[in-house]
């Protein structure tokens, strides 16, 4: 009972994570986009975002 409490708290922990990763990264994308103006990846962004993270 107490690993399947575990599991379910790190997936939601995850999860948060992905979603506060998205808001961060959406508004920089395309504030990056209007600077350079050239599209930037979505998920290059996630990938640096979520490489600052670990």
């Amino acid at each position: 009972m107490i690993q399947t409490w575990e599991s379910t708290t790190v997936n939601k922990v995850q999860m948060y994570l992905i979603v506060l990763i998205y808001l961060i990264a959406i508004p920089l994308t395309i504030k990056a986009s209007r600077d350079n103006k050239q599209p930037t990846s979505i998920t290059q962004r996630i990938r640096e975002c979520y490489q600052k993270q670990n």
